[in-house]
């Protein structure tokens, strides 16, 4: 049931990533993929298939570097700010504690969402190093995984990735800076289940700034053409990771 679910998720999101062109002639679709349905259906079709055996590890890495990638200056104003109520203090962590839960919220929560998204399952932590560079997880069926945090620092580039592995394969997807506009992330599929020739492809993406698409998708979800991609409920899952990280972390 969690596999259909999934499955009809993604149709979701890939029915709201095409565009009509007559470029081959009137009526004819181009579709435009973006990187997380790619990655999606990609696992989606090894776990059916069992081609490439189980997955059994994933790696996300997100170290600190230049995230704006030649971006211009935003565009701001004099205007005042409107009074913002700031949320309460959390009870259980001191304000030491709740300032470290709030940074790792502000940097690496949409890691801890894509590791969810990928596994395609609820997780757990299961240890915090104590420099604060490295998260493990197990998931629900124990697959295990590790989010890397500012292994190291970079100047002027962006090395933001994710590994997914399988038993005789693996795809891995590289991120372009957050702001770079028209810039694609790149794929790489590597397969080798032991019957062909192996191989490693780097399928081309479609020059789309991620910001641009992920305003697009948001009018769209208040407009009601389509779900968000995470919901509420999902989210509270995010910030109950992060809690259980923070204590973790703190040997609370």
């Amino acid at each position: 049931m969690r596999n259909m679910r999934r499955l009809a998720d993604n149709k979701a999101r890939l029915k709201g990533n095409f565009s009509v062109t007559d470029s081959k002639g009137p009526g004819s679709v181009r579709v435009v993929y973006n990187l997380p349905c790619v990655l999606s259906m990609i696992i989606d079709q090894w776990k059916e298939s069992k081609e490439y055996g189980k997955m059994r590890y994933i790696r996300i890495t997100m170290p600190p570097g230049d995230w704006i990638g030649g971006a211009g200056p935003s565009l701001s104003s004099d205007e005042p700010y409107p009074p913002i109520k700031q949320e309460p203090e959390m009870p259980y962590f001191d304000k030491e504690t709740a300032g470290l839960y709030n940074s790792f919220v502000n940097y690496y929560i949409h890691q801890v969402n894509a590791m969810r998204f990928i596994l395609g399952e609820n997780y757990r932590v299961t240890y915090a190093d104590k420099s604060g560079v490295l998260m493990a997880v197990e998931s629900i069926s124990g697959i295990c995984g590790v989010i890397e945090m500012a292994p190291y620092n970079n100047t002027v580039d962006w090395e933001e990735s994710i590994l997914v592995a399988f038993e005789k394969g693996y795809v891995r997807i590289d991120l372009p800076q957050p702001l770079a506009s028209q810039l694609a992330g790149t794929v790489t599929i590597m397969r080798d289940n032991g019957n062909s020739t192996p191989e490693k492809i780097r399928p081309s993406m479609p020059r789309i700034s991620a910001m641009r698409r992920q305003a697009m998708n948001y009018v769209s979800v208040l407009k009601g053409e389509c779900r968000p991609p995470c919901g509420s409920r999902e989210a509270l899952e995010d910030l109950k990771t992060a809690k259980e990280y923070i204590t973790l972390f703190c040997g609370q």
